[in-house]
């Protein structure tokens, strides 16, 4: 097509998939445009000529097993987990106030560089805190200086686990409808293939039906002309 109309709302279009105001756009904008009227012509040619096509037996034997129960849900036979915003937000909220009192106590390090997680957890201080510990009589453990410090890691940390994780997400969609796109696209071009060559045995047949009637004819034609001229005998002279 050589307008700014796109496949998908032809397509979506054809199967009656569109909302109202862009069904009424499109219906408008084929009665306009030929190149689009004709695409849509050849695409319900296309299905039809699929239509046709016999279901084949895929030859496999499928069989569907139940999913193991996990843990979670063997300890929790009664409760019915359902997925809320709000759910997830508390559910956050109180795991990570867990996660500092439970590291308030030991010593802990995270680093996230590189979409690896590293996680270094303690009994007793390292050495490096060890000596700053000597040399600063007030950097005791479990201090508002440590407590305020570990606060600002632990929210750049996941800033950056839920940046790398939009990121990869982002591209793993592209990938999938890019993918979706060259299948559709290959898929139109084996079956434009297939209909293509039905028309050429087809024509081939008409030609050859046509090149016997012909030879036929020249020779009645020439068997009309022969008795024509063939000079006339009287069996009485």
């Amino acid at each position: 097509m050589k307008c700014e109309l796109s496949k998908e709302k032809l397509i979506g279009y054809f199967y009656q998939d569109l909302p109202d105001e862009e069904f009424k756009g499109v219906k408008l904008h084929l009665k306009k445009c030929d190149a689009c009227k004709m695409e849509l012509t050849e695409f319900s040619k296309t299905t039809d000529f699929l239509k046709t096509w016999p279901d084949e037996d895929p030859g496999l034997n499928l069989k569907f097993i139940r999913e193991k129960a996990s843990l979670w849900s063997w300890l929790n036979p009664g409760w019915s987990i359902g997925f809320s915003w709000r759910g997830v937000a508390v559910g956050f909220a109180g795991g990570l106030a867990l996660v500092l009192l439970i590291l308030s106590v030991l010593n802990f390090e995270a680093s996230y560089s590189g979409g690896e997680f590293n996680v270094k957890l303690s009994l007793l201080p390292s050495s490096d805190k060890q000596a700053e510990i000597a040399e600063d009589p007030l950097a005791v453990p479990i201090t508002k200086r440590e407590f305020d410090s570990f606060r600002e890691d632990s929210y750049r940390l996941i800033q950056d686990m839920a940046r790398e994780s939009r990121t990869r997400n982002r591209n793993e969609y592209r990938t999938a409808f890019r993918e979706f796109a060259q299948d559709i696209d290959y898929q139109r071009r084996q079956d434009l293939s297939w209909v293509g060559k039905g028309f050429e045995v087809v024509h081939s047949a008409h030609d050859d039906k046509i090149r016997r009637t012909n030879l036929v004819l020249q020779q009645l034609i020439q068997t009309a002309n022969f008795q024509r001229v063939r000079p006339n005998s009287d069996p009485n002279k």
